[in-house]
């Protein structure tokens, strides 16, 4: 849930406030080149018909988006012109529920990514992948 801090057109989010609050982990490519995710758990919530109008839009049931609220290590700018930093927004796909589903994500992440290599060279790239907590 947000708040509008006074005098501000930036939202306040609140965690102590919001009851919806939810732990997921998302696979995350600090360093491109390498080609090795980590695996980041990160707090947030599901974006709702309230927060974003254009959520009665999405095409399936099972899909959602996810505003992340901590780490602000992963917050974007609000715009090119803006410097304020916001918490980003994932589609479901990029949220997993479950530290084993991101793994399982993170692997497909790696096969897709270095499709020449065997399954066991796929297996040591999995093994060098790092998982962040909270």
């Amino acid at each position: 849930m947000s708040m509008m801090i006074p005098g501000s057109d930036t939202p306040k989010h609140s965690t102590a406030l919001d009851s919806n609050m939810d732990k997921r982990f998302i696979v995350h490519f600090r360093n491109k080149e390498e080609g090795i995710p980590i695996i980041m758990e990160v707090e947030g919530y599901e974006l709702t018909s309230i927060d974003d109008p254009s959520i009665m839009w999405i095409a399936k049931e099972d899909e959602f988006r996810f505003r992340i609220i901590k780490p602000t290590s992963l917050y974007e700018p609000k715009d090119s012109k803006d410097k304020t930093l916001v918490p980003p927004v994932y589609y479901s796909h990029s949220v997993m529920v479950s530290l084993s589903a991101a793994k399982a994500k993170a692997y497909q992440v790696i096969k897709g990514t270095f499709k020449e290599f065997s399954h066991e060279r796929v297996m040591e790239k999995l093994r060098q992948v790092s998982e962040v907590y909270l």
